[in-house]
């Protein structure tokens, strides 16, 4: 455990590389995101790996991300694509969404117009 901890010190302290981490965490958060709302809006996942999701209104979307997504949960990536979804279509950056974080984020979803 303690070779990770030295690793992510190795050029800096603890707390700059935590807040570096935790950067990168919600950006990841977002770009993820993105990729779901598009895999989902646009079909790509109703044919993958020899694998049929074809279905009427993305019934099929909750099987797709159990079974070709098993590092996220379903309902994680639902509010990921969400996330993306709604932010993105009111114009605010990744960046901005990127400072406020995935928990108040998720609840800042369809809650508001601006």
């Amino acid at each position: 455990m303690s070779d990770l901890f030295e690793e992510l010190t190795a050029d800096r302290d603890a707390l700059a590389a935590a807040k570096q981490v935790a950067v990168r965490a919600n950006e990841n958060y977002y770009d993820l995101g993105c990729l779901l709302y598009h895999i989902k809006n646009d079909d790509l996942y109703k044919t993958v790996d020899g694998n049929k999701y074809y279905s009427n209104d993305h019934k099929k979307w909750k099987q797709f991300c159990e079974e070709q997504l098993s590092d996220i949960s379903y309902r994680t990536a639902h509010y990921l694509l969400n996330i993306y979804r709604y932010f993105s279509d009111m114009g605010i950056s990744k960046e901005r969404v990127s400072q406020i974080g995935l928990s108040k984020a998720k609840e800042f979803v369809d809650c508001t117009d601006d």
